[in-house]
């Protein structure tokens, strides 16, 4: 990996419909050179929302 004392993080939210959210991040040294990539996929629910037990 190559040494950076700073790191550009390029974050984007792709989607976030009906409860499932997708992303993606690439990050990149001072001189442009991409040093990782990610994904991530996430449950979204609304704060204080209860869950009904039947």
């Amino acid at each position: 990996m190559m040494p950076s004392v700073l790191v550009l993080k390029d974050v984007h939210v792709h989607a976030a419909e009906r409860g499932f959210g997708y992303g993606l991040v690439h990050m990149f040294a001072e001189v442009g050179t991409l040093l990782a990539a990610a994904s991530q996929s996430v449950i979204v629910r609304r704060r204080g929302l209860k869950l009904s037990s039947r």
